[in-house]
C-alpha cells in the first residue's frame, strides 16, 4: 500500500516525525482514544436499559397473566362446565403458569405471549454477555 500525500507531509526527508507533528499525533490519539472510550460507555448502558427492560417486561408477562387467571377464576370459574357451582365455593384455579397461558387465544395466553416476546426481543438485542463487564471475560486466552 503505497504512502498517501498527508502521510508524506508529515515525514521529513530524514524519514522522522518533526516534534510539532509528534504532538498532533499524540493529542489525535488521545482524542481517538476518549471517543472509543465514551461509545463504549454509550454502548454498555443501552445493553444494561434494554436487559433491564426486557426482564421487567418478562416479569410483567406473568404477573399480568396471573391477575388474569385471578380475575377468571372470581368470574367464570366458580361453576363447572355444566354450569353447577362447585361443592367446595371455590373455583378452578390452574397449577401452574404454562396451565394458565397454554391457550394462545385466551386473554391471559395473549397478554403472557406479547410481554415475554417483547421481554426476548429486548434481552436478545441488548447484546448484554459482550457488552457488560460483569458477563464477558474477553476473547483472551486464560
Amino acid at each position: 500500500c503505497p504512502m498517501s500525500n498527508e502521510t508524506l507531509q508529515i515525514v521529513d526527508a530524514s524519514g522522522t516525525l518533526d516534534n510539532n507533528t509528534l504532538l498532533q499525533l499524540q493529542e489525535h490519539l488521545r482524542t481517538l482514544d476518549g471517543r472509543n472510550s465514551f461509545s463504549e460507555a454509550e454502548q454498555r448502558k443501552r445493553s444494561a436499559k434494554m436487559l433491564f427492560c426486557g426482564s421487567i417486561s418478562g416479569f410483567l408477562g406473568f404477573a399480568f397473566a396471573f391477575v388474569i387467571g385471578i380475575i377468571t377464576e372470581k368470574t367464570a370459574g366458580l361453576h363447572d362446565l355444566n354450569g353447577n357451582p362447585y361443592p367446595s365455593g371455590r373455583g378452578y384455579f390452574p397449577a401452574t403458569v404454562s396451565e394458565m397461558v397454554h391457550d394462545p387465544f385466551s386473554p391471559a395466553g395473549k397478554c403472557f405471549f406479547a410481554f415475554c416476546f417483547v421481554g426476548a426481543v429486548f434481552i436478545f438485542f441488548s447484546w448484554y454477555p459482550t457488552q457488560l463487564r460483569n458477563a464477558y471475560i474477553g476473547d483472551d486466552s486464560v
